[in-house]
């Protein structure tokens, strides 16, 4: 079954609410060193297989970089791994993917690789999965997202697409390079909505209404349940037609942050004179 195509705009409207462009949340994503030891296991999915490690040296200009080789045991599965984390309202789970120009079609074989977040929700055994990722399974190289509250198929909404046989997968619209690093987010927003971003622009949302799920939960109140938030970040790629090496990172590159320190300091030095003239009487 296809994907469900949803342009960028997807992310003002889940169901019936809109989704706000979050702000500044609390990033939970450990990095990426010395893995696969430090709490890494096999990744969830159709024939897990543990295959993630801290690539030396890094790639492609980058540092703390994970690679999942599928070329270590080449098998239908889901390769890659997971690691605890915790994380509730105003808290988000961040990567960087490197997207190979060799990607763009799925000629030299189909990729799917994708950084999940697992959010369960208390007393319930549903589990909510969302995750953003890249995939050429169409035929053409896309970045995708899995909605876990649908909508299915026929447009309807459902809130149990990890237990149906509908694809949760939304194909997106969102521009993107080839041959660099490209920042994917899953943010679990105040006002109980999860919100992806690519490059720090939110492309796509829905809200987790969770008052399906409980019936003691009012159903005008969007107010999360306690305790629902992320407790696992997932890295993963498929394996279909032909292996191949996916790299992740967990931390952007040393250019980027000297840029934004620069323009901070610029910044302070811009308040800073402006002040002085003022108490200098000039005009």
């Amino acid at each position: 079954m296809c994907p469900i195509k949803r342009p960028l705009m997807a992310v003002l409207f889940a169901a019936t609410q809109l989704v706000l462009i979050p702000a500044q949340a609390t990033e939970i994503m450990p990095p990426f060193t010395n893995a696969p030891n430090g709490g890494w296991t096999a990744p969830g999915g159709n024939n897990p297989q543990l295959s993630v490690n801290t690539v030396s040296g890094g790639y492609q200009g980058r540092a703390d970089v994970l690679g999942i080789n599928t070329l270590l045991n080449p098998a239908l599965g889901t390769y890659g791994g997971q690691i605890p984390v915790t994380g509730g309202v105003d808290s988000q789970l961040t990567a960087w993917l490197y997207i190979p120009q060799t990607w763009s079609t799925s000629a030299s074989g189909i990729v799917s690789t994708q950084m999940t977040g697992v959010m369960p929700i208390p007393g319930y055994t549903f589990v909510y999965y969302p995750a953003i990722g890249f995939s050429n399974q169409s035929g053409a190289g896309e970045l995708r997202v899995w909605d876990p509250t649908g909508p299915l198929a026929d447009g309807t909404q459902s809130y149990d697409c990890n237990f149906s046989a509908n694809n949760c997968w939304v194909d997106l619209t969102t521009p993107f390079k080839y041959d660099e690093w490209i920042k994917l987010t899953i943010d679990y927003t105040v006002g109980n909505n999860t919100v992806f971003l690519v490059n720090d622009v939110g492309v796509y949302g829905y809200a987790n209404d969770l008052a399906l799920l409980n019936p003691f939960v009012d159903p005008t109140d969007n107010t999360p349940i306690p305790g629902f938030g992320f407790s696992i970040a997932q890295i993963s790629a498929l394996v279909s037609d032909a292996a191949y090496v996916a790299y992740w990172s967990s931390i952007p590159e040393p250019s980027s942050l000297s840029l934004i320190g620069l323009g901070l300091v610029m910044i302070g030095l811009s308040k800073n004179r402006r002040r002085n003239t003022a108490d200098n009487g000039v005009g």
